[in-house]
């Protein structure tokens, strides 16, 4: 059994161990700086545990062109960093400006092309922004997952064939 998308970080460590003994794959995501260190330090740990590490439409009013930078050396220097993610757009709360989350969006899908690295999409109240801007990049060097996929079938369809 795989579980393609956790936040194993965020579980007591007795939960922890369960969890990561229970399955067979996890891919735990970091999205934001102290995730980010937390997922490493968990992929690192367990054989059976990889990462993903972006930063999520939230929390991109805390970092800046540097973080990004040093998320693609993170990236690079680390086998068990196996996506870029979870990054897109989230316009449902309001509680980052949009331009902002389009720009760092923008750069994590450049960082997973660069890398030739799958790429976690959270695309939430941003369906036709998060087609435009995903078909600008196209075709990507490896695939990747809608995560918090609240599209129509026409977003369903574009995700499918990009």
């Amino acid at each position: 059994m795989v579980d393609t998308h956790c936040h194993l970080d965020m579980l007591p460590q007795e939960d922890l161990i369960e969890s990561v003994k229970g399955l067979d794959v996890l891919l735990t995501i970091g999205c934001d700086k102290e995730e980010i260190k937390k997922a490493v330090e968990i992929g690192n740990s367990y054989e059976n545990v990889f990462v993903a590490v972006g930063y999520h439409p939230y929390d991109v009013s805390d970092i800046n062109d540097n973080d990004l930078q040093d998320l693609e050396n993170l990236i690079k220097s680390n086998e068990k960093i196996v996506a870029v993610g979870e990054c897109g757009l989230d316009f449902y709360r309001d509680k980052t400006p949009k331009d902002k989350q389009e720009y760092f969006f923008r750069k994590q899908i450049e960082i997973a092309k660069r890398l030739k690295k799958p790429i976690i999409i959270h695309s939430r109240s941003a369906e036709r922004d998060t087609e435009r801007i995903l078909s600008e990049y196209l075709p990507l060097e490896a695939s990747g997952i809608m995560h918090c996929f609240g599209g129509d079938e026409r977003l369903l369809d574009f995700s499918l064939e990009a």
